[in-house]
């Protein structure tokens, strides 16, 4: 773990503040996107869900309510803050208009997989993450990033090698089961089943919304 002395943790949270003041005034004009980038290096988890819900409910589909937040959550993750992302999930599913009530979403495969997935970075069992990522490929398959946020949220939370370069699948996808067969036989607690999920592609509204891959978005913030 780094050490960071007193004056460098200020200088991190006068920057989150700043980004989260930012993220406020980009939102009063109605700049979703370049909010949601702020509010993503803020710690104001509270702040960018009521956001995303409004970008939602005035930008977005109905049926694709569950993917404003999902990218949120893996961006929080990737960039290690996980207080946030839990905020920020519990803010949006518990006041969005459209979300069904929950945990559990067994309406909406995609919450309930980001639902388990904090679930599973709080116990760190790689046991867990891995069921989680087989069982919900329907859901992980709606957006081509999610396959990469994931790999870096295993590697930072549940310690998996970084992805293989080269030809043939790599990273949690390609090699992952063969790597961790033993360590899911140590996890003995029981996972939800999941629901079937749509694997019915983003419509072109919410996919425009999406952000860039983790390396182009997050690599400033990241150790």
């Amino acid at each position: 773990m780094p050490h960071y002395s007193g004056h460098e943790k200020n200088q991190g949270k006068s920057k989150m503040k700043l980004h989260q003041v930012l993220a406020l005034v980009l939102w009063q004009e109605k700049n979703y996107a370049d909010s949601r980038y702020h509010f993503l290096r803020s710690s104001d988890g509270q702040g960018c869900a009521n956001m995303l819900i409004e970008y939602s409910v005035k930008k977005g589909y109905r049926s694709e309510v569950d993917l404003f937040i999902a990218q949120a959550v893996l961006q929080y993750l990737c960039l290690r803050n996980k207080t946030t992302a839990h905020a920020a999930f519990s803010a949006y599913t518990s006041e969005h208009p459209h979300v069904e009530s929950g945990p559990p979403f067994s309406q909406t495969p995609l919450l309930n997989f980001l639902w388990l997935l904090l679930l599973a970075v709080e116990t760190g069992k790689l046991g867990h993450f891995t069921i989680l990522c087989e069982k919900y490929q329907p859901s992980i398959r709606r957006d081509p990033c999610y396959r990469e946020y994931l790999d870096r949220i295993g590697q930072i939370f549940f310690g998996v090698s970084p992805p293989q370069r080269g030809p043939g699948p790599g990273g949690l996808f390609g090699n992952l089961l063969t790597s961790i067969m033993g360590s899911m036989e140590e996890d003995d607690d029981d996972l939800d089943e999941p629901s079937q999920a749509s694997s019915r592609a983003p419509r072109a509204a919410a996919a425009a919304a999406a952000p860039p891959p983790p390396k182009a978005m997050i690599a400033e913030d990241l150790d």
